[in-house]
This record gives C-alpha cells, structure tokens and sequence, in this order.
C-alpha cells in the first residue's frame, strides 16, 4: 500500500541552513575515535542549536560537548574554536529542492528556536516564500523532541499525521514524529534525501 502525502515538515537548522560541518564533525570523530554519525549528533545536536540562538556562549557549548563525547576531554579548547570560526551559514543543498516540492507539497517548518529569529533569518534568506508556515517552539510553548509540538503542528497546519513527513537532522526528533504517527526521515546526507524525494515525487504523481 502506498501512502499518499500531502505535507513535509521540515527542521530548519542543519536540514535548510547551518554551516559546512563536515570538516570539524570529522577532526572531533578523528581526534576522539568516535564513529562520524555519533559524532555528528552531539557536536551539532541540540546545545550546538542554542550556541547558534546565542542562548549558550562557546565555552558553555565547548563544556557540555566535552561532556557528551567520550574522551572529550582530549579536544583542544582554541584547535576546536578556530575550525568552529571557519565554517560559514548559509543556504544546505535541500533548499534547492523546494520549488519542485511546493508543487506537489504543504510545506512547513518546525523549529526549536524563537520568533525574532525566524524574523530576522527571512530577511537574509529568501527560501522561505516557499513555506506556508513556521512552527517555533516559542509559539509551541515546548521544544523537539517534546510529543506536544508536533501535535500543535499537526493541529494549526490543518495537517492529518500518517499523510506528514518530518525530516530532521537529529534522530530524538525523528523518532517523536514517529510516536506521533508521522513519517519521520533522518536526514543524514543530500544524495540520500535526494533519491528518496524523488521516487516519493514519483510516486505521488503516479
């Protein structure tokens, strides 16, 4: 059976936006002996999200990651810092998808971060014509991975679950979209996003 989707809901930051973390997620993986992937979801994870918002200063981020990783301990505070300053914001390969998407798709965001923010990225990036609405976690009164957002999502979109897909960068959040009956996607890299889009394209249009 074929399920029929009408909406895709979105993750913002490391999905849409963010910067090239390739680079740095491979120097801590390399220096700490620690798988890519695992690597990835904490060095780029939640606490980084909110040192991106500003509600965390470097050395708090620095700390909590330390924390996290094993071994953590071993990463050079100012080696870290200035890979970190290296990497630059800007538009994520799944933006140029949106346009084709748009035609056969509702499509929405929903983010862990505050309204103002949303304000100010719209002014800088022009992909978000595409998107009917933005969910923050502000307006949610909770953040992701909490059941509850996804339901005001669902909820204030008009959107029915088992016709949603979620994509997110952090697996925490895909798996709540999938207590609350949506299709979750983990969206580890474009190629792979790109070749499920296009047979989920297909098979829409079918």
């Amino acid at each position: 059976m074929i399920i029929e989707y009408k909406t895709i809901f979105f993750d913002l930051f490391g999905v849409l936006i963010g910067r090239d973390e390739t680079s740095i997620v491979r120097y801590v993986s390399k220096e700490l002996d620690i798988p890519f992937y695992q690597t990835r979801e904490i060095v780029t994870g939640e606490n980084y999200m909110r040192f991106v918002r500003l509600e965390l200063s470097f050395d708090q981020y620095f700390q909590k990651i330390q924390y996290q990783l094993v071994n953590g301990d071993k990463l050079n505070r100012n080696d870290f810092l200035s890979r970190l300053q290296q990497q630059e914001m800007g538009i994520l390969p799944i933006a140029s998808l949106l346009p084709g998407l748009k035609k056969q798709f509702n499509l929405h965001i929903i983010s862990n971060t505050v309204n103002s923010h949303i304000n100010s990225l719209k002014m800088k990036f022009d992909f978000f014509k595409y998107f009917d609405s933005v969910i923050t976690s502000e307006s949610a009164g909770v953040s992701k991975p909490n059941n509850e957002i996804f339901k005001y999502a669902l909820s204030i979109t008009g959107s029915v679950a088992d016709s949603s897909i979620f994509v997110d960068d952090a697996s925490e959040n895909v798996k709540a979209a999938n207590r609350n009956g949506m299709h979750g996607y983990h969206y580890t890299q474009f190629e792979d996003f790109e070749n499920y889009i296009s047979k989920l394209m297909n098979d829409t249009s079918s």
